[in-house]
């Protein structure tokens, strides 16, 4: 692997990670290594067709708590909208996952020309976001300004073009479109920028595909608003300003994304007869 293409590259990192105690921070090294080694291969074998028309195999790499996932355009070089759902479902599904086990990360997409390597990824894709993705005050991933401007662009020619997509998300009546170009005015830290307008990863929609143990043998399993405000508790009881600014940073934005999109704060249902299983 050593080729230079356009593309978007992810830069994600652990909330918190420096304050964890030993024991956790190895529990987050697990998580990324199951990540990287397990998810993610299976989820680009199993990628819809439309993907991979427009991104070649996201390509992951992890340093201490920072992971970075390049996503290459395909030769050709063309940008659909189905390449930011494509990004949507894998850095949510991957904050889905963290969260589960009350982790919080936050990051940024950029967009531009990307260097792989063995030992890594440079370029102006890099360059978008390098110095604002551990620079925001919430926990959530954001698009950079040339990420943002792509995805502004192929709306534009959406627009002027009335091009209409009836797709939606599975299990809800919600078209794709408007789930997944989804605008929020991004908290930056005070020393860094104010709050600017990005599009934002809907990683809220994934905790409520995710089904558990707790969804099949408990009645009132918590809803995904409660999975995350519980994942937030520790950041608002920890009697740090800078925490709890990023906890409530944090819920306002879910809590107006389910607001927004009821459909999604709901406990996933098992459908179907479970196969018999063989007792040790």
């Amino acid at each position: 692997m050593d080729y230079t293409t356009k593309g978007f590259v992810a830069l994600i990192d652990v909330l918190g990670f420096n304050s964890f105690e030993h024991k956790k921070q190895l529990s987050v090294v697990e998580l990324i290594t199951h990540f990287v080694d397990d998810l993610l291969p299976k989820m680009s074998q199993l990628r819809p067709e439309q993907y991979q028309r427009w991104l070649s195999a996201p390509i992951t790499m992890a340093y201490s708590d920072t992971i970075v996932i390049a996503f290459p355009l395909n030769p050709e070089r063309r940008i659909a909208q189905d390449a930011f759902y494509w990004i949507n479902t894998i850095i949510g599904k991957l904050q889905a996952l963290f969260l589960l086990d009350g982790i919080l990360l936050r990051g940024a997409v950029g967009y531009g020309e990307l260097h792989l390597w063995k030992y890594g990824v440079f370029g102006s894709a890099v360059s978008d976001v390098k110095d604002e993705f551990e620079s925001t005050d919430w926990s959530g991933v954001h698009y950079g300004t040339r990420a943002c401007s792509i995805a502004a662009n192929w709306l534009k020619y959406k627009f002027d073009n009335d091009v209409e997509d009836k797709r939606t998300v599975p299990g809800t009546n919600l078209s794709l479109l408007y789930t997944n170009f989804i605008p929020w005015s991004v908290p930056f830290k005070e020393n860094t920028r104010t709050n600017q307008l990005r599009m934002v990863v809907p990683w809220p929609q994934e905790i409520a595909l995710v089904c558990t143990v707790e969804n099949i043998i408990l009645e009132n399993s918590p809803t995904p608003s409660t999975r995350i405000h519980n994942a937030v508790e520790p950041l608002m009881s920890s009697g740090n300003k800078e925490l709890v600014k990023k906890g409530i940073n944090t819920l306002e934005f879910t809590d107006w994304f389910f607001n927004k999109y009821p459909d999604f704060n709901i406990v996933p249902e098992i459908r179907g007869q479970l196969p018999p299983m063989d007792l040790i």
